[in-house]
């Protein structure tokens, strides 16, 4: 289905898809925020950083497929009032884990539009970069 990214934005604006400080650290700088400025800019919407990580399972990357997608692999805090619609950025999706957990904890806290997403790279089993067997 067509998604009116547009439309979603200027809803609530652009929400990057939360990463960990070490990570942060690690890459030099946030690449889903970078990536959510750029798109918000080019929208003329706002950024909203409302997504933090709470402590829980360890990063993705060193996890497994069946550990990725099984229920709650990823515990979010939501830190401002959530707009009707948004769109989610991140810079990588493997399994969709992360975006879909953030388009659930949106939802419950009142987004009642479709998360839109948008990702720069797509790993998946047997790719560059996976660990995980096909």
């Amino acid at each position: 289905a067509a998604v009116d990214a547009a439309g979603l934005a200027s809803a609530g604006g652009v929400v990057p898809a939360p990463t960990t400080p070490a990570r942060v650290r690690r890459r030099g700088a946030d690449p889903a925020a970078v990536l959510a400025a750029a798109l918000a800019a080019e929208l003329g919407v706002q950024t909203q950083s409302l997504l933090v990580r709470r402590p829980g399972p360890p990063q993705q990357d060193a996890a497994t497929r069946r550990e990725r997608t099984s229920p709650q692999p990823f515990r979010f805090d939501v830190t401002g009032e959530v707009p009707t619609g948004c769109l989610v950025v991140d810079d990588v999706v493997t399994t969709g884990a992360t975006l879909g957990a953030a388009r659930r904890v949106l939802a419950a806290h009142g987004c009642a539009v479709a998360v839109a997403v948008l990702a720069v790279a797509r790993i998946g089993p047997g790719s560059a970069g996976s660990s995980d067997p096909q």
